[in-house]
């Protein structure tokens, strides 16, 4: 997400975005497998994209 793309790390969210982002997984991911199942296979792509 490029709003994101200059954070390095989680430390560097402010409580506030930190909150935002819990309460999006908590809505949208948690409640909706279809949205879970998609997440995780983005980030599955993503980890063998950069770490292979």
């Amino acid at each position: 997400d490029p709003e994101y793309r200059h954070y390095n790390d989680i430390s560097e969210l402010s409580p506030h975005r930190l909150q935002e982002i819990k309460r999006f997984f908590e809505d949208c991911i948690l409640h909706n497998p279809i949205y879970l199942f998609s997440l995780l296979h983005a980030v599955a792509e993503y980890l063998i994209y950069y770490c292979i």
